[in-house]
């Protein structure tokens, strides 16, 4: 044999010394004599053999052989009769002590069913955003890019030019937009949300049709040449009762016929994510149901959501690159729209204009809080367990006396807690079945059509088990391992006071720990607590509390230009004449729209010189006059728009405060001019209002005259001297006057339009608030089973102290003192803790700073408090004891 060869028996004899642990130690050494003897046989059996040097990996392959016997004699050692005869012992133990079964299992419930929940939550409307498409889990969304943003929408041109030459990367492309359109079936119109969606989307997503057809390629082959529709089907059960006969049947979407070929799978409620919608209409009828403009052929018009497939085995950097040169290649043709434009590419829960981008901070931040919360309740849990070993020391130390070794005790005490595991996993997955459908319940009421609704997938339960036997076992190994060495003469004496300091120790460190996890969970629930209350009355930019808001849409009706800004002066003018109206006014976008700002065009500066790749990019609205007034927006400079301004009139437009003092910082702006296409005269300066929610900076913005710059879907707004409820129906008769075919749509009240706006802060503070309050709970009976343990075992010397003459007094003193060191130990690390981590948060606070002494002074204050009353009830006990017969019990 050679050099080689003898190297490889040694390596195989290291290999057998690898496997030898696993081997059960009573047949550990015969296991090895019989496979060192194998391999020495092998090995010289091999060393005969001509050729032997190549093939010397046979020795190693045979060592292999060895780990997989090892593993079998292990697993044989744990025998199915023994494992069944633990599971039954351990079943009695638990049934035994029902108190403390119940009780853990609870903890472990409410643990494992907040993580559950909040999964649930975040896995349903920002990881599985578009239900029901067979592709959904490889889809990307692509946006347009220029040198300072990456979130543009594209324009239909570009789309069409990405889709055609696309890299052989890329499966499939499709286009869409979230619309609101008008139906009418029996002559009644109705309010219905739509996609706007290019003909290949049902393919590009995978998604198949319950009746009829979906859309096809032919239904984009001429601007208005595909009048038809596909239906979803809860819009087909809720309006139609579920007709076969629907497919084939007209319906008007916006005053135009269209012919229903189809109804989506039940699944699918379509691609805009937490929206269920009624409908898909092909990109191809634009011009009829949206905007009453023909957008198809405006290279520079960017309004388009996309959608990418990628092909099989291409990942999102190869797809990236191969768009990426068709944008550069479009850049190059057409440099007057595209220059410097390029594109990017998100998987669909990080795409920044989906809801993730408004509900991920949020979701996020819940995800490490439940975390917390199960620490807290695993902490909890162990202290329980260390608590029921030392009720059992003196049955654990009778068994190790009568031979049982120490890992059969650490096994058979860590299968009650594979016990309690199950339990606690299934009240855990009940919780969630509950309470994962409840999200809806903290949305308020919204024009929007808002799906918060939840399917459980596989994964929940598969996550909530593996929670809850994980943290069971981990947190349950340490109480096993003390709980299985008990001082074996004081135990079987049943000496008392003789628990080992470890033990004691541990639970300290148990409670200390949910102290300080609890000081983090509060200061984090103050902090958004405070957002909340600070969102809700923070300055806005206008003062309009009372009042209605009403959506028009002038293009079913069939109008144009003219006849609309005619309708609109004549609408206003009704308006303002009704009874409890204070005045009225119209606009196309409204300030503190959840995950709004307006639509933005680039535009030219007379006089300002833009810095090298500076780009001028300014949001805008439309305006009829009395729109600010009618808000409350403070005029700072200038004037409003008046009704002359309309039609051939010199183009105007009013600009905020930050526009101002952007482009025009040291000279009056009023008088400046701004190209928009035709160069228009700033005529007033307004101040700034929140258009991007609550607390976001404010950016330049302007104001173009509505009857000027036309648009037929807009929002009446109406301020009312007081309660805003008897104005309706007068305002509603009054816009019926006018044309008994204009219906109002997502009528709502300013309050309820308030609400909306802070409706994430307002569920991160009561989230948060919920489980900061339980984690309070939690430490505080964690710190009371403490003392009270600590009460029982020291009950003999509490005994002496008081034979001795110490005062009721002084041992209440002792023990509270015991508690307070505790939760101070545990405070002072919980609020730094706080002081570390909450800055992370900081991007979802608002009118508070990450380290507001107020909050982080409060949340302390409330944990002392709790931890008094966790004290003082083990010390008025301990205070009670009999000395005489404390001692004789002794």
């Amino acid at each position: 044999m050679t050099t080689r060869s003898g190297f490889t028996l040694r390596v195989a004899l290291g290999l057998l010394a690898l496997a030898a642990p696993v081997v059960p130690r009573s047949r550990r050494g015969t296991w090895r004599r019989q496979w060192e003897a194998d391999l020495r046989h092998q090995w010289a059996f091999l060393a005969s053999q001509p050729g032997a040097r190549f093939r010397r990996f046979d020795l190693l392959l045979r060592a292999r052989g060895a780990f997989v016997h090892a593993l079998v004699l292990r697993l044989r050692s744990l025998s199915m009769p023994t494992f069944l005869h633990d599971l039954r012992y351990g079943a009695r133990m638990l049934t035994k002590r029902p108190g403390f079964t119940a009780v853990a299992v609870l903890l472990l419930g409410l643990g494992i069913g907040a993580n559950g929940t909040i999964f649930s939550w975040t896995e349903g409307l920002l990881f599985r955003p578009i239900s029901g498409a067979a592709h959904a889990a490889s889809l990307l969304s692509l946006h347009g890019t220029t040198p300072t943003r990456d979130a543009l929408s594209v324009s239909y041109p570009n789309f069409v030019d990405l889709r055609d030459r696309r890299p052989a990367s890329v499966a499939g492309m499709t286009a869409l937009r979230f619309i609101a359109v008008n139906i009418q079936t029996d002559g009644v119109p109705e309010r219905a949300w739509a996609e706007l969606v290019t003909a290949d989307f049902f393919e590009v997503l995978g998604v198949t049709p319950a009746a009829g057809r979906v859309l096809t390629r032919d239904d984009d082959r001429a601007t208005g040449g595909s009048p038809v529709v596909v239906l979803s089907h809860g819009y087909w059960q809720r309006r139609f009762d579920g007709s076969p006969a629907v497919v084939g049947r007209t319906i008007n979407v916006n005053g135009t016929p269209f012919t229903v070929v189809g109804v989506a799978a039940p699944e699918f409620q379509g691609a805009t994510t937490g929206m269920a919608l009624d409908m898909w209409v092909p990109m191809s009828m634009q011009p009829a149901v949206y905007a009453g403009t023909d957008r198809l052929t405006q290279r520079g018009n960017s309004w388009l959501g996309v959608l990418v497939r990628p092909a099989e085995g291409s990942d999102i950097s190869t797809v990236q690159a191969g768009l990426s040169r068709v944008a550069a290649q479009l850049a190059e043709e057409h440099p007057d729209v595209n220059e410097d434009r390029g594109v990017v590419l998100y998987p669909l829960w990080r795409d920044p204009q989906s809801a993730a981008a408004i509900l991920g901070p949020v979701f996020g931040l819940l995800m490490a809080v439940t975390a917390v919360v199960l620490l807290i309740v695993c902490a909890n849990l162990a202290s329980l367990l260390l608590a029921r070993g030392s009720s059992r020391r003196r049955e654990i130390a009778v068994r190790l006396a009568l031979g049982a070794s120490r890992t059969r005790i650490v096994r058979q005490l860590l299968t009650e807690s594979v016990l309690l595991a199950v339990l606690g996993g299934a009240a855990g997955l009940l919780f969630t079945l509950v309470t994962s459908r409840l999200l809806g319940a903290f949305i308020p009421p919204s024009p929007l059509p808002i799906d918060a609704s939840v399917d459980l997938s596989l994964r929940v339960p598969l996550i909530s088990f593996a929670l809850a036997l994980g943290t069971t076992v981990l947190f349950g190994l340490a109480p096993a391992l003390q709980s299985s060495r008990p001082a074996l003469v004081p135990t079987l004496k049943e000496a008392r006071g003789m628990v080992g300091g470890g033990r004691r120790w541990l639970r300290g460190g148990l409670v200390a720990g949910q102290v300080a996890l609890s000081v983090l969970l509060l200061v984090g629930a103050g902090l958004f607590v405070r957002t909340f209350q600070q969102a809700r009355v923070a300055d806005p930019g206008f003062d309009l509390e009372q009042g209605w808001l009403a959506s028009l849409d002038l293009l079913p009706g069939g109008y144009d230009a003219e006849r609309g800004r005619l309708l609109y002066r004549q609408l206003l003018q009704d308006v303002r004449a009704l009874p409890g109206v204070e005045s009225a006014a119209i606009g196309r976008d409204l300030p503190l729209i959840v995950g709004g700002s307006g639509s933005d065009t680039s535009v030219e500066i007379e006089g300002y010189v833009p810095a090298q790749g500076e780009e001028i990019t300014i949001f805008y609205d439309r305006i009829s006059p009395g729109f600010f007034g009618t808000l409350g927006v403070p005029l700072l400079a200038g004037r409003d728009f008046t009704d002359a301004d309309a039609g051939d009139a010199q183009p105007v437009i009013v600009i905020n405060r930050t526009m101002a003092r952007r482009y025009w910082p040291d000279q009056d702006p009023v008088g400046g001019r701004v190209r928009i296409g035709d160069w228009a005269t700033v005529v007033g300066v307004v101040d700034d209002m929140a258009y991007r929610g609550i607390g976001t900076p404010a950016r330049p913005y302007m104001y173009l005259p509505l009857y000027s710059y036309y648009r037929p879907d807009v929002t009446l707004i109406v301020r009312t001297a007081a309660d805003p409820g008897p104005v309706y129906e007068p305002l509603r008769a009054a816009v019926q006057a006018r044309d008994a075919n204009l219906p109002l749509f997502d009528v709502r009240t300013v309050a309820a339009h308030k609400d909306m706006s802070v409706f994430v802060p307002r569920l991160a503070a009561l989230m948060l608030g919920l489980f900061g309050g339980l984690a309070l709970l939690l430490a505080g009976v964690g710190l009371y089973g403490l003392l009270a343990f600590i009460v029982t075992e020291r009950t003999a010397e509490i005994g002496v102290r008081l034979a001795l003459g110490a005062s009721s007094s002084g041992i209440v003193r002792l023990v509270v003192g015991q508690g307070l060191r505790l939760t101070a130990l545990g405070g002072i690390i919980g609020v730094t803790l706080a002081a570390v981590l909450m800055p992370l948060a900081a991007s979802q606070l608002v009118g508070v700073g990450a380290h507001d002494a107020l909050t982080y002074a409060t949340a302390v204050a409330v944990l002392l408090g709790g931890a008094m009353l966790a004290s003082y009830l083990p010390a008025r006990r301990a205070a009670a004891v009999d000395p005489i017969r404390a001692l004789r019990h002794e």
